[in-house]
């Protein structure tokens, strides 16, 4: 039985990236495990400090959350055919103006009809 060029071509070994080295096949699923461990332990790390950042800006902005509930609460009960047009709606009744930072005299009416 003859291998064909594309079986022949994944039998040959490869060069590691990191030394450019051919690995012998079993010795390939060895690499790749502990680089796949490695690569776990980054991930692991990564998110852990990233969810840390999260909690932390969450606690110093208590506000974000009560927004994001009242945000989904409306979606949800007014069922808009377009949640970005409705969500840039909403929202912008939290901007303030370039030229004041007082929003007293801010009013934006939500479009709450679906066409």
């Amino acid at each position: 039985v003859s291998e064909t060029p594309k079986t022949m071509a994944s039998s040959a070994p490869r060069p590691t990236p990191e030394t450019g080295e051919s690995v012998p096949k079993a010795g390939k699923l060895q690499a790749k495990a502990e680089l796949d461990l490695e690569e776990q332990a980054r991930y692991e790390e990564a998110y852990r400090i990233s969810k840390i950042q999260c909690n932390e800006y969450l606690q110093q902005h208590p506000e974000l959350g009560q927004m994001i509930h009242d945000f989904t609460t409306a979606v949800v009960s007014i069922k808009p055919d377009d949640v970005k047009e409705f969500a840039k709606e909403y929202f912008a009744r939290f901007q303030t103006p370039a030229t004041t930072h007082d929003t007293s005299s801010v009013s934006v009416e939500l479009n709450t009809t679906k066409n």
